[in-house]
């Protein structure tokens, strides 16, 4: 009997740590999104207050982005095709 109340009280308890560990990596993984969230509409509010200010011309209303990687560097450029 005492072991009995002995094994059950061992897995409340490692059933009680699971829980809180599963709530604080929800909380975490929450708090990540709502954050990449801001930074992602600060971003968009920057690029659309910078683009205002230039003259873009499109063809049929597309854009394509063309990824150019320069092998000296190595660094990814991004750049804008119109057509």
């Amino acid at each position: 009997m005492l072991a009995t109340a002995t094994i059950r009280w061992m897995y409340k308890r490692r059933m009680r740590k699971r829980l809180h560990d599963l709530k604080r990596k929800f909380l975490m993984e929450q708090f990540k999104e709502e954050e990449f969230e801001a930074k992602l509409n600060y971003v968009a509010q920057k690029n659309k207050s910078d683009v205002g200010g230039e003259e873009k011309s499109k063809e049929d209303g597309k854009e394509k982005l063309e990824i150019l990687v320069d092998q000296n560097q190595g660094s990814p450029q991004k750049k804008k095709k119109q057509g």
